[in-house]
C-alpha cells in the first residue's frame, strides 16, 4: 500500500478534519485516494505539530475494505533521543533533532505489538530554521509515499507553501 500511488483531491483542504487533541496537539487529516481509482483501498494524511516544543509528525494510515485503519508511516523530528529496540530494528539510538520515519514492520509486530517500534535515520539535512527543515521532511514525504495533490490550495494548506 505505500507504493501505490495516491491522489488528495481537489479542496481536501476544504473538507479537511481534525483527530483527538493530545500532548502532541490536534491533528490535521486529509483524504486520500489510490490513483488507479480502486476504491477498495482509502489513505489518510494526519500532520502534527507542536511549536512549544518544535516537534513534528506526518502520518499515512491505509485501509483495505473490511479491515480497520492502520498506520503505514510517520515522519517525524522529536526533541528527545529516541531508542530502537534491537530485537528488530537498528540504529538502536535515533538522537533528538534528527529526521527520522517510521514504517509499516511486521517485525515490529512480532516483538513490539505494534506497527510503528522501529525508525531509521533520514537522509534529509537539519540545518537552518524549523521551517525550512519542515518543509524538506513534508517534500521528502510526499515523494516517499507517492503522494500526488490535485490544487495548490490544498497543498499550501497543509504544508504552508508549494511543494
Amino acid at each position: 500500500m505505500i507504493a501505490m500511488a495516491k491522489r488528495v483531491e481537489v479542496d481536501a483542504w476544504a473538507k479537511r478534519g481534525s483527530g483527538r487533541t493530545s500532548d502532541a496537539g490536534t491533528p490535521v487529516i486529509i483524504d486520500a485516494l489510490p490513483e488507479s481509482g480502486d476504491s477498495r483501498y482509502q489513505f489518510k494524511i494526519e500532520m502534527w505539530r507542536n511549536d512549544r516544543n518544535d516537534t513534528f509528525a506526518i502520518l499515512l494510515k491505509g485501509k483495505i475494505e473490511g479491515r480497520p485503519w492502520e498506520g503505514l508511516s510517520r515522519y517525524e523530528i522529536q526533541n528527545l533521543d529516541h531508542e530502537n529496540d534491537d530485537r528488530c530494528c537498528t540504529p538502536g539510538l535515533i538522537e533528538a533533532g534528527y529526521f527520522h520515519r517510521h514504517i509499516y514492520s511486521e517485525k515490529s509486530y512480532e516483538h513490539l505489538d505494534r506497527w510503528d517500534g522501529c525508525a531509521e535515520i533520514l537522509d534529509v539535512p537539519v540545518s537552518g530554521s524549523f521551517e525550512q527543515q519542515l518543509i524538506r521532511l513534508r517534500g521528502r514525504f510526499v515523494l516517499d509515499m507517492n503522494i500526488k495533490f490535485s490544487d495548490s490550495d490544498t497543498v499550501n494548506g497543509l504544508f504552508g507553501k508549494d511543494l
